[in-house]
């Protein structure tokens, strides 16, 4: 499962702007001492994407939040075809080893 993964979490009361402004992954970012290098962001919303390129981290995009991939392509990137954990599971163990996403 992904709970290998998680640390924790952060709301939006935590952030002064909402996306597409990074606010929330900066926030995130500085309450649990990550480096950006090692950070993935999962969304499900272009805003998602868009707010985490701001900030130069790396999105795994799923579709199931009601934009096609058309619009992930330029920013994100790993794209999972699915709304399941079991396709997120796959895309983010793919962005992890660095090999190219099968879904």
């Amino acid at each position: 499962m992904l709970d290998k993964f998680i640390e924790g979490c952060v709301s939006g009361d935590e952030a002064d702007r909402s996306k597409p402004q990074p606010d929330i992954f900066l926030a995130c970012i500085e309450k649990f001492k990550l480096a950006p290098a090692s950070t993935i962001v999962i969304g499900d919303t272009r805003w998602d994407v868009e707010a985490a390129a701001k900030v130069g981290l790396r999105t795994i995009a799923v579709t199931c939040g009601g934009f096609d991939a058309a619009g992930y392509l330029v920013l994100c990137h790993r794209i999972v075809f699915g709304n399941g954990c079991r396709d997120v599971r796959a895309g983010f163990s793919s962005e992890l080893s660095g090999q190219p996403s099968t879904l």
